[in-house]
């Protein structure tokens, strides 16, 4: 039991300090080429959205939750749940999204797992935000894989440094 907590422990921080990274390395690199095509994968409508303007922060709390990173824009809040080696839990995302809407009424909630298919819990937590009210819950869910595809693909595209930049990112996950 020790060693799995260890292990879901080590998961989490490598998944916050891949954000942590990617947030130095975006200083960098064109945010339009690397971030966004993350977030419009997720579905996050970013419309006129100047995403070289979106701020980072991490473990900040929002409310009951404390999502592990923070998004935000003017216009725009994104709350980023990192699960390598723990599991989802259906309240965390219920109440994490109410928080966030009181902020925010353009607020999206990612998920992000290890996992292949989404999780029932993803689903679950949408059914019970639109059963107390909110017509379409913005909760969103991509793996792992899946963002370092969209990192591989892109980096074809970028220069030298951004080609390395995402070389070693890539090397975290």
């Amino acid at each position: 039991f020790q060693k799995d907590v260890i292990s879901q422990s080590s998961f989490e921080a490598v998944s916050v300090q891949f954000w942590k990274i990617s947030n130095r390395a975006l200083e960098i690199l064109d945010k339009s080429k690397f971030l966004a095509p993350i977030l419009e994968h997720c579905g996050v409508d970013l419309g006129e959205i100047d995403i070289d303007h979106l701020a980072f922060s991490y473990w900040e709390s929002i409310g009951k939750r404390t999502p592990d990173v923070i998004l935000r824009a003017k216009s725009i809040l994104i709350s980023i749940e990192n699960k390598l080696g723990s599991s989802v839990d259906t309240w965390q995302l219920v109440e994490e999204y109410e928080d966030g809407m009181k902020l925010q009424r353009n607020f999206w909630l990612i998920a992000i797992t290890a996992h292949y298919v989404e999780l029932s819990q993803v689903e679950e937590a949408k059914s019970m935000l639109r059963e107390k009210g909110y017509k379409d819950p913005s909760i969103k869910w991509i793996n792992w894989q899946q963002i370092y595809a969209i990192l591989r693909i892109n980096a074809k595209s970028g220069n030298a440094t951004e080609q390395k930049l995402i070389g070693d990112l890539l090397s975290l996950l």
